[in-house]
């Protein structure tokens, strides 16, 4: 995982950088833990060396209600909000900066890897009630989470950090699995069994391996089931536990259980094994009547506390253990499991086998909008005739048919408008199905999703302005049934309807009226009254809604021509218009149109809604920021190099590309000039580091280099040897790469036309030479001494090659060829291929085209690059060279053109 990229706001203090982030929200818990915590001390950091992304991650989560984690940099250091905070118990504060293998070490096994693959394969991922054993309560706990987990990419799209949206659904986990437990245990119940052993076997076998019962016993009395006093029985219970449980039968209250830390089953104590684990004595009462026959004995799950649910579920339990060995008195019995159904606050129902609806308790008559005078009796595709060809009924017909059990999820539409978990069992007379509603969790899963959809969109793109557009999409049809996004520029001209108002998104849940919501939003802005609901939204700096009627609202603030003509085509029922906040200034405006019957965005909708305008308003102002960052690092950058000179018949052409993390400066440099003897020296060089502090250490060494070979008229190794000793003596820190390269002619070599070539490498990759026949040579690869700054007693040396006239000379950084992926000599091919596809291109073309070739127009690292064409001195200097560039005082060299 990448931790590069410099934030928009690096020269910003840590705490003026946290206080801009969380902007004017009123300070949570967890937010002023985050600006009380040193996060230099971090494996992360301090805030203002985080790339841009985790800090707008950051501010997004702090800002939000929704239970979100920001894992930054390699070691995942821990940001979360306040929803988050109780996720984590008693590890809570300390969990605030550190990295999340630490804190959650319980559960890291499993939860590597999900990060992994979202950090590998640069993909979020979703997880569905996943069950995680923790512990953060004191005690080993069994818990169960939806989440999400979502890349946050730099600029380059390298992955540096994680953020996690969470939802705990342990109580819905526990509550849907004990339910179904109940549902089993009621189907074996049920049958005919041929004796009270049978039936004691085939419950217990029910109970074997349920998730919530760790071991179950019966105790029944002798003389409860038959006319005779007999031996009292016992059935997954040691023997030895009848004399203990007879005395405990006959002092438990009627209706009462009894919890005991101790086992009956001789294993370890409670306290030793489990904190929480409890043995549960409960009456099993004769069919019909209060008297207690014997008792249910369990054992409860190790990592589980004992809560009221749990006892509501043990007692239906014990009721069907009591159906079972009761068959004498069913009838009686199953008034009793009646009764207990009506407790539950589980809706429960059953249909026979004709589809009519044979009984309903009290959370179903609840849930369903009916009395059972109106239910019962009647064909349940009468009463609900949307659910006859959905998965409802089929799903109920399947189990019917096969026999076998079904659970599942559905939508039943107005007038329910509700989400269903639905468990359903076939019976000997039908269909048994208990359900409950899960509308809340569905919609909050939704949102979440939503929400962490466009995180991923804002935050995974370069240009946000496309990706603020794409909004227009994402929150169709969950918040409205269409949408536009508007961007508010930074001119204004007097009135806020006049503000530079760009509508960049459009889209509708209607395919056929998606050119109609363009078409409008192409006319509208220019139709726009003062009184218009976007500028309310604009001058109240708030959310304005209006509700039924909207269309006729909307064109009586708009002026007379096309784009009132179109909102009348559209005729929304309702709009919400939702401003889009940047950091003092509203940067644009979400607007949701509602259809018929579609009423404005309220309660958590209309939360969700403001929560995805303030990302969006973030994201775009920080790409306002940003790009000012890009600007003014490129500037600076480039004003640290200068134009080569342009000595007779020898062609310099230069190139610097930055990175496509522009908002950074560098230490790459070049340099080109004349010495006193008039000998032509060619300087690359790359200080370590890609900050302003890298950029001020470049601008040093090269000024004090260049003055070192100019005054001195050194050649290159002695130039080296002045620098590291310049560097020690000016107590330069920095580490830097070198290569310089001195061009040099005696009045012989002027008459055969060639030049020599003297060259010294402090750490730096190889030159290379094209020969005026298009092949090429690498000067010595690798061979680079040691870097500038580590020794000035290192000894320097030079090297010397003949060039021919035409010849052409290049030198580079090492952000030419290096990858991620591969290393240096792989890029060194793919340089040399780049230059033998250019053949005999002119210079400017030949340095262009390396670069196309190499990095695309998108560098990983700066690139600095310098080349030198020697042409031919028989001749006029040719016209591509352009004109000669020679500084006053530097001896023109003769020749025979002269």
């Amino acid at each position: 995982m990448s931790a590069a990229g410099s934030p928009p706001s690096q020269d910003m203090g840590q705490q003026e950088l946290l206080q801009h982030l969380l902007g004017s929200a009123e300070r949570t818990p967890c937010m002023q833990l985050v600006l009380d915590t040193d996060w230099s001390t971090t494996p992360a950091g301090p805030v203002p060396s985080w790339p841009a992304t985790l800090q707008t991650a950051l501010s997004t989560a702090l800002t939000s209600r929704f239970p979100m984690l920001v894992m930054a940099g390699p070691e995942l250091t821990m940001v979360y909000n306040d929803g988050y905070a109780p996720m984590l118990g008693d590890r809570h504060p300390a969990a605030m900066g550190q990295p999340l293998h630490q804190v959650w070490s319980d559960v890291w096994p499993t939860i590597a890897p999900m990060i992994a693959d979202v950090v590998d394969g640069q993909r979020a991922n979703y997880f569905g009630d996943l069950e995680l054993s923790m512990t953060r309560n004191g005690y080993d706990e069994q818990t169960f989470f939806t989440f999400s987990y979502s890349p946050l990419l730099d600029a380059t799209g390298a992955v540096v950090g994680v953020l996690d949206t969470a939802l705990e659904t342990t109580s819905q986990v526990l509550a849907a699995r004990r339910l179904e437990l109940v549902q089993h245990t009621s189907a074996v119940a049920g049958r005919q069994h041929p004796d009270v052993a049978a039936a004691c076997t085939a419950v217990l076998q029910a109970l074997d391996g349920a998730p919530d019962i760790a071991h179950a016993g019966i105790y029944l009395r002798g003389d409860a089931l038959v006319g005779g006093p007999l031996a009292p029985q016992v059935f997954g219970l040691p023997a030895e536990a009848a004399a203990v449980l007879q005395p405990v039968l006959t002092n438990l209250p009627a209706g009462d259980l009894l919890e005991d830390p101790t086992d009956v089953w001789g294993e370890p104590s409670a306290p030793a094994a489990s904190p929480v684990a409890r043995t549960i004595t409960l009456p099993l009462h004769a069919a019909g009547t209060e008297e207690a026959v014997g008792v249910l004995v369990v054992r409860t799950h190790a990592q589980l506390p004992v809560d009221e649910d749990y006892r509501v579920t043990l007692r239906l339990l014990a009721a069907q253990v009591a159906t079972a060995v009761g068959n004498a008195r069913v009838n009686a019995d199953a008034a009793r499991s009646t009764r207990l159904l009506e407790t539950m606050s589980a809706a429960f129902c059953s249909v026979d086998r004709e589809w009519r609806c044979t009984y309903l308790n009290g959370p179903a008559e609840e849930l369903l909008r009916l009395t059972r005078d109106q239910a019962v009796g009647k064909v349940m595709w009468d009463l609900f005739p949307a659910a006859e060809h959905s998965i409802i009924g089929q799903t109920y017909r399947q189990v019917l048919a096969t026999g076998q059990p079904a659970t599942f999820d559905a939508y039943y539409p107005a007038p329910l408008d509700t989400w269903f978990d639905i468990r359903v069992t076939p019976d000997a007379d039908g269909l048994s199905v208990f359900f409950l509603d899960i509308t809340d969790r569905v919609q909050q899963q939704q949102r979440t999703e939503l929400l962490a959809q466009v995180t991923a969109e804002l935050t995974g793109m370069l240009d946000a302005e496309t990706a603020v557009a794409r909004l227009a999409e994402l929150v169709v049809p969950r918040l409205g049934d269409w949408s536009l996004v508007t961007v508010v520029g930074e001119e204004q001209h007097g009135n806020a309807t006049r503000r530079s108002l760009r509508d960049v998104g459009a889209w509708h849940t209607d395919p056929q009226l998606r050119p109609v919501v363009r078409r409008y939003a192409d006319t509208r802005i220019p139709a726009l009254t003062d009184q218009s609901f976007l500028a309310r939204a604009l001058a109240e700096d708030a959310i304005v809604q209006a509700g039924s009627g909207a269309a006729a609202q909307i064109r009586a603030v708009l002026h007379p021509g096309e784009a009132a003509d179109l909102i009348a085509e559209l005729a929304p029922e309702s709009i919400t218009v939702l401003p889009m906040r940047g950091r003092g200034r509203i940067t644009g405006l979400l607007t949701l149109f509602g259809g018929p019957g579609r009423a404005p965005l309220t309660g958590a909708d209309l939360a969700a809604a403001a929560d995805l305008a303030a990302r969006a308003g973030l994201a775009l102002d920080n790409a306002r920021l940003y790009t000012e960052q890009a600007g003014l690092a490129a500037t600076l950058q480039r004003s640290l190099l200068t134009s080569p000179p342009e000595p007779d018949h020898a062609q310099v052409v230069v190139r610097y590309e930055p990175a496509a993390q522009a908002a950074q400066v560098g230490g790459d440099w070049y340099d080109a000039f004349l010495q006193h003897d008039g000998a032509t020296m060619i300087v690359i060089g790359d200080v370590a580091g890609h900050d302003t502090a890298a950029a001020a250490a470049m601008g040093q060494l090269r000024g004090l280099l260049r003055g070192i070979a100019t005054y001195s008229g050194a050649g290159p190794a002695d130039v080296l040897r002045g620098l590291d000793t310049s560097m020690q003596v000016l107590q330069i820190t920095t580490l830097a790469t070198a290569a310089i390269a001195r061009f040099e002619q005696t009045p012989d070599e002027v008459e055969r036309g060639v030049t020599r070539m003297i060259w010294a490498n402090a750490g730096h990759p190889p030159p290379i030479v094209i020969n005026p026949d298009g092949t090429h040579r690498i000067l010595a690869p690798w061979k680079g001494e040691l870097l500038l700054g580590v020794n000035a007693d290192t000894t320097r040396t030079e090297q010397v090659t003949t060039l021919d006239r035409g010849a052409t000379v290049l030198l580079y950084t090492d952000g030419l060829i290096e990858r991620r992926t591969s290393d240096l000599d792989d890029g060194l091919a793919r340089l040399t291929n780049a230059i033998t596809e250019l053949g005999d291109a002119t210079l400017d073309d030949l340095c262009d085209g390396i670069i196309t070739r190499m990095v695309d127009g998108r560098p990983d690292d700066d690139i600095a690059l310098v080349a030198v064409r020697l042409h031919r001195q028989d001749r006029p200097r040719p016209t591509e060279a352009g004109p000669r560039n020679v500084p006053d005082g530097v001896p023109k060299p003769a020749h025979p053109a002269r």
